[in-house]
């Protein structure tokens, strides 16, 4: 059965094919605070760094399934308190390429006056054979002259264990209407792919020539644990690397750090000064107690600053911080993060209590909710920093959206929300090829037709214009 569908245009048209997930971007160019936490809460996960994340190698790991459940938008809602309900005010585009790669995302605000969806960013990127993005140009939107321009741009290269060597970043100049350099980055790995060396390299505004700035050292032990990370600065006067931070690693039999100690170079006595340590004891639950101190110059001691507890059930995983008393010598409670898991090991509730007058109280909530009938492996998604949701959770199963409360007037109120929205898609086969698909003219300007093959019942057609 063959269909043709004929159709006005009163704007131009640009025909995609739809159909896997982008790296680690670039730069995350994007405003994406838009939940974030209340800074007092943002201590709890300093509490309990991740110190393996801070070498982790920078590899995109390509799921193999062929049909997958394809995440086309998030739309993300805002509470408005003169409404007093969650209205849009963000969403999320993304567009893929026939073998699953992100190759388009689009950034839209809702414009409340002409209650329309404003474009605001688009993202461009590009792909090798094994799905690595090598390149990224981000275009934002101008109002004045009504089209894209250029805003920001980004290359990557990868090694043949496919692990990134190196990324850079340029910007437009609108005066010069010319790309500028911002930076570049090399990695070095070791013979166990642990990252060894990060170079940081800045650009000569007059000449656009690379210029050496900095880099980070890490050493391992013999079970590749981390056990000692320097930072030096390049002095241009000497053309030599000064000394800068330091950060000293022990570790237990398992590999578990004990002593985090952070130093300071001290030019004058020409050597490393501690000035923070952290001490970590652990239970056979997972639990941890983790004791800050301070280096106190004057009394050359240490001295207790903060406690940070860190409870692990099986569906629950409680984080308490204290903050030490120097007056009464005594741990005081600062705040409560309460995570609590499905059967799966998703989180389905985050809570955050703050204290006062010796009560815990609700502050906000992040609830989470998920599709089972679909694992994580056959979700085909952006950057997992695109999508919040994404960004700091080990997802098992499909997420259908993430609801935000504040605890209002001793009342729970739903002060954000973001949905996801998904559509089948089966990998490896372009979508247009599939259904026998064939649109022209293109580009359009007042008509366009979709010759379509092999339709036996009823089809969506969706058509966009530049703004999406």
């Amino acid at each position: 059965m063959k269909k043709f569908i004929t159709l006005l245009l009163a704007v131009a048209i640009s025909a995609t094919v739809i159909g896997q997930v982008i790296p680690e971007r670039l730069e995350n160019i994007k405003s994406f605070n838009k939940h974030e936490k209340i800074d007092a809460f943002l201590s709890i996960d300093k509490m309990f760094p991740n110190f393996q994340s801070r070498t982790k190698s920078l590899k995109f790991q390509r799921s193999t399934n062929s049909t997958k459940q394809k995440l086309d938008s998030i739309i993300n809602k805002n509470y408005n308190y003169h409404t007093k309900q969650c209205v849009a005010n963000e969403k999320d585009v993304n567009i893929y390429d026939a073998d699953g790669n992100n190759t388009l995302n689009y950034t839209y605000l809702w414009d409340t006056i002409s209650n329309m969806w404003l474009a605001k960013l688009k993202y461009i990127n590009t792909f090798d054979s094994r799905g690595n993005c090598i390149k990224s140009i981000i275009y934002i939107w101008d109002n004045i002259s009504n089209q894209w321009v250029n805003y920001s741009k980004g290359n990557c290269t990868y090694n043949s264990k496919g692990y990134q060597t190196m990324q850079n970043r340029f910007d437009w100049d609108v005066n010069s209407n010319k790309w500028e350099g911002e930076y570049q980055i090399n990695y070095t790995y070791n013979s166990n792919d642990k990252i060894m060396l990060r170079t940081h390299f800045g650009y000569d505004k007059s000449t656009n020539k690379l210029i050496i700035n900095s880099k980070y050292n890490w050493t391992y032990d013999a079970n590749d644990n981390l056990t000692l990370e320097i930072f030096y600065i390049w002095n241009k006067s000497t053309n030599k690397w000064d000394n800068n931070f330091k950060w000293e690693y022990i570790n237990n039999a398992n590999g578990l750090v004990e002593i985090f100690t952070n130093y300071t170079w001290d030019n004058k006595s020409n050597k490393w000064l501690a000035f923070s340590k952290s001490e970590y004891t652990y239970d056979t639950t997972g639990g941890i107690i983790k004791i800050s101190n301070k280096w106190d110059f004057k009394t050359s001691n240490w001295v207790k600053q903060g406690k940070g507890e860190y409870t692990n059930d099986t569906n629950k995983k409680t984080t308490i911080t204290y903050l030490w008393d120097k007056v009464n010598k005594q741990w005081k409670y600062n705040n409560k993060r309460e995570r609590n898991y499905d059967y799966n090991n998703n989180l389905i509730s985050e809570i955050h209590s703050r204290r006062k007058n010796n009560q815990w109280f609700n502050s906000s909530e992040y609830k989470y909710n998920y599709d089972y009938a679909y694992n994580y492996s056959a979700l085909l998604m952006p950057a997992p920093n695109f999508m919040y949701f994404h960004s700091f959770l080990e997802l098992k199963n499909k997420p259908i959206n993430l609801i935000i409360y504040q605890f209002i007037d001793s009342t729970w109120t739903e002060v954000g929300k973001e949905i996801y929205y998904y559509s089948t898609t089966n990998v490896g086969i372009p979508d247009n090829l599939k259904m026998g698909l064939s649109i022209f003219p293109n580009p359009a300007k007042d008509f366009i037709t979709f010759d379509i093959d092999n339709i036996s019942s009823s089809s969506t057609i969706e058509i966009f214009d530049i703004q999406g």
